[in-house]
C-alpha cells in the first residue's frame, strides 16, 4: 500500500458537487488497478423505481471492481459514498461518553433525509445482489464515517479525519484487495461449473433465457439450481429479507421451492415447524425437501452490539416441495376465496388439532398476504399456508413486548399493544382478523371491480406503513370496515356476498359493547321490534362479539360460499388484474417485481 498519495488533498471550499472528482483523485492509488470510483450524483440506476422522494437512486459515487463502469449500476456496485458538505446534514452524531465514543441518531429533517439515502442505497445493493452485508462510506468535508449495513441494521464508525489518517486510504486499498466473502458477497451462491449438464438441464426447466444468472445452491448435502427470485421481501433495509425461487431439484428431476432468509436464532426453523404439523395432519402445507443454516463466517450477525444480548439472526434455507404461485395469481375470484379457505383451514386444524391432541394449540402468527399461497396452475383451486417459522404453541410464554406479524394486516389489538408498549399474547382472534385484512387487501388490489385508480389508492392508503401511523391505520381501516363491502364495487356476485359477511362479523369487533348495544337497539326501533330482556340482549351482543374469536363462525361461511352446487362461480372468469397504480411506492426500497409489502416487527 503507498504511504500518501501523490494527489493534492481535496478542496472542500466550493459547493458539495465540486468534492467529488477531487476525492476520486486522491483516493486512486489506494484502490486496486483493475476497480473504478466512479462519480454517478447525476446518474439514476434505470432499473429501480424513485424511492421515498428520491428522485432515482444514484449515489453521489460508486465504486466497480471493474473500470468499465460510468453510471450507476448498483446489481455491479461493490461500494458506495455519500457526501454532504453542510454540518446540518450530517446523519450521524457523536457522543464521547467518557473514553468512549457513541454514534447516535441525529434529529434534524435533513440528518433524517441523509439516513434515508444511506438506507436506501444500501438496501437497494443489498437486494440486487446476492449478500450478506454492504459497506459504504459517509465523507463530509475533510470528514468520514465508514458504515456496514446487514439484516440486523447500521454499523457506524465515529467520524475521523480522513487526510490527517490513514484510516479511509487503509479501507479502500484493503477492501480493494479483499476476497469476495470479506466484501459482503454471499460466495455460497455458486456459479455453475463449464460442462455441468445438471445446470443445463436446470436452464430448460426454470426457462432461464440468455443474460439470466443460474446459480448452485447447497441446502444441507442437496444441490438445487435457481435463477432470479419470484417473490421479493428483501427489499426491506432490515429484516429476514426472504426470497423465494423456482429450483430444480436434479436428483428428483422437479421443480421445488426454495426459500431464503435470515431467520432470528431465538425461535425454532421453519423446517422444524412442519414435523410436527404433519404428525398431527394439519392439511393445506406443504413437505419439506431439505432444510438448514447456512454455513460460513458471514452467515449470522447479531442484533445488538449488547455483548450479553446474544440474539441472531441466521441465513436459513428451506426447500419445499411445492412452487406454487402468489395469491395475486387467482385464474377466478372462486381460486381466491378456495385458496384463502384452504389456508384458514391449516390455520384452524393447526391450533384445534395440536389442543386436541395434547392441548398445545398452534398458532401461525404471520398470516399475510405473502404466506398464502395457491397451487400449481395445473391443480384444481387449492391454497396452502407457508412460513411457519413465527408460530407458537398457546403454552409458550408471553416474552416481553412480544410482536410478530406483518403491519398490514395485524390485528387492532396488537397494533394498539404496540403503540402502548403493553405485553400482551398473540391470540387466536388476532390471526383470524389477519385473514380477513388479506382478503380484503388482495380484493382492492387485484379483483376485478368499478374502482377507479384513486378509488383504490384511498383503500389501499390505511395499509400502507410509510403512510401512517398506527393509529390512523387502525382507524382508516375501521372506515373500509364500516363502510361496508359495497365501497369495494366487486363485479362478482358470490365474491361481494363472502365480502359482505365478513365486514359484518368483523365490525361488531371494531365497536365497543356499549356501542353495538346502541346500534341494535336503534335498528330494533327502525323495524319496530319489541326490545328484549337485558339478560337476552347481553348474550346477543356476547355472540356477535364472539363470531370472530373462534374459527367456527369463519369456517361455515367460507364452506357454505364455496359449495356452488351450480359450478355458475368457479365457471367464472374473473381473474386478477395487475395494478400497476397501487404499487409505485414501497417500503425501504422499490424494486420493480415486489409484489407485496411487508414489515417484521419482532422484540421478542
Amino acid at each position: 500500500m503507498p504511504d500518501d498519495s501523490p494527489y493534492p488533498v481535496p478542496d472542500v471550499s466550493g459547493p458539495e458537487t465540486t468534492h467529488y472528482n477531487p476525492f476520486i483523485k486522491y483516493m486512486q492509488p489506494f484502490i486496486k488497478e483493475t476497480w473504478k470510483l466512479v462519480n454517478t450524483n447525476d446518474k439514476t440506476d434505470r432499473d429501480f423505481f424513485p424511492v421515498l422522494g428520491v428522485v432515482g437512486v444514484k449515489p453521489d459515487l460508486v465504486l466497480y471492481s471493474d473500470r468499465l463502469g460510468t453510471g450507476t449500476v448498483m446489481k455491479k456496485a461493490e461500494s458506495f459514498g455519500e457526501f454532504k458538505k453542510a454540518r446540518k446534514d450530517e446523519p450521524f452524531r457523536d457522543e464521547k461518553i467518557e473514553k468512549d465514543v457513541r454514534v447516535i441518531e441525529g434529529s434534524s429533517q435533513t440528518a433524517k433525509g441523509a439516513r434515508g439515502q444511506l438506507t436506501i442505497y444500501s438496501s437497494v445493493i443489498l437486494s440486487s445482489q446476492q449478500r450478506t452485508r454492504v459497506f459504504s462510506f459517509y465523507v463530509s468535508q475533510h470528514s468520514a464515517r465508514l458504515l456496514c449495513h446487514s439484516r440486523a441494521g447500521f454499523l457506524v464508525t465515529p467520524l475521523f479525519d480522513y487526510v490527517a489518517t490513514p484510516h479511509l486510504r487503509k479501507v479502500f486499498w484493503r477492501f480493494t484487495h479483499a476476497n469476495d466473502a470479506e466484501r459482503g458477497h454471499d460466495t455460497t451462491m455458486q456459479d455453475p461449473l463449464e460442462g455441468d449438464d445438471d445446470a443445463e438441464e436446470a436452464k430448460t426447466k426454470l426457462n432461464v433465457i440468455v443474460g439470466k444468472p443460474i446459480f448452485k445452491v447447497m441446502v444441507q448435502n442437496k444441490a438445487f439450481y435457481i435463477s432470479d427470485p419470484f417473490i421479493f421481501r428483501h427489499n426491506q433495509p432490515v429484516g429476514r429479507g426472504t426470497r423465494c425461487f423456482e429450483a430444480y431439484d436434479p436428483e428428483q428431476k422437479r421443480l421445488v421451492l426454495l426459500k431464503d432468509t435470515w431467520r432470528h436464532s431465538e425461535y425454532r426453523s421453519e423446517g422444524e415447524v412442519y414435523p410436527e404439523l404433519h404428525a398431527h395432519k394439519v392439511p393445506n402445507i406443504l413437505q419439506v425437501v431439505a432444510e438448514g443454516d447456512v454455513t460460513g463466517k458471514f452467515q449470522r450477525v447479531k442484533l445488538s452490539a449488547d455483548d450479553k444480548d446474544k440474539r441472531e439472526m441466521v441465513h436459513y434455507r428451506l426447500v419445499l416441495n411445492k412452487v406454487g404461485r402468489s395469491l395475486n395469481k387467482f385464474r377466478s375470484s372462486y381460486e381466491l376465496v378456495k385458496g384463502f379457505s384452504d389456508a384458514f383451514e391449516a390455520s384452524w386444524v393447526g391450533y384445534s388439532s395440536l389442543a386436541a391432541w395434547d392441548n398445545l394449540g398452534m398458532l401461525h402468527r404471520d398470516v399475510s398476504f405473502g404466506n398464502i399461497i395457491l397451487g400449481p396452475v395445473e391443480e384444481e383451486p387449492k391454497g396452502y399456508l407457508i412460513d411457519w417459522e413465527f408460530a407458537k404453541k398457546k403454552s409458550d410464554p408471553v416474552a416481553s413486548l412480544e410482536r410478530t406479524g406483518t403491519y398490514e394486516f395485524m390485528s387492532h389489538r396488537l397494533l394498539r399493544a404496540i403503540h402502548s408498549k403493553q405485553t400482551i399474547r398473540h391470540d387466536t382472534e388476532d390471526d383470524i382478523e389477519s385473514f380477513v385484512y388479506v382478503l380484503i387487501w388482495t380484493v382492492i388490489s387485484y379483483a376485478q371491480s368499478e374502482l377507479s385508480d384513486e378509488d383504490r389508492r384511498s383503500l389501499l392508503l390505511p395499509f400502507d406503513r410509510m403512510q401512517n401511523s398506527i393509529e390512523s391505520t387502525v382507524t382508516g381501516r375501521n372506515g373500509i370496515i364500516t363502510s361496508g363491502a359495497g365501497a369495494l364495487k366487486v363485479n362478482t356476485l358470490e365474491l361481494d356476498q363472502v365480502l359482505q359477511d365478513l365486514f359484518l362479523d368483523l365490525s361488531y369487533r371494531l365497536v365497543t359493547p356499549g356501542d353495538l348495544v346502541a346500534q341494535t337497539r336503534n335498528l330494533q326501533r327502525l323495524i319496530r321490534l319489541p326490545a328484549i330482556p337485558a339478560a337476552e340482549e347481553k348474550q346477543l351482543i356476547d355472540s356477535m362479539i364472539g363470531q370472530m374469536a373462534t374459527h367456527t363462525f369463519m369456517r361455515e361461511l367460507l364452506r357454505r360460499a364455496l359449495m356452488d352446487e351450480t359450478r355458475t362461480w368457479r365457471g367464472r372468469e374473473d381473474g386478477a388484474v395487475s395494478r400497476e397504480t397501487q404499487g409505485s411506492k414501497r417500503r425501504g426500497v422499490t424494486i420493480e417485481r415486489d409484489s407485496s409489502k411487508r414489515l417484521k416487527s419482532s422484540n421478542t
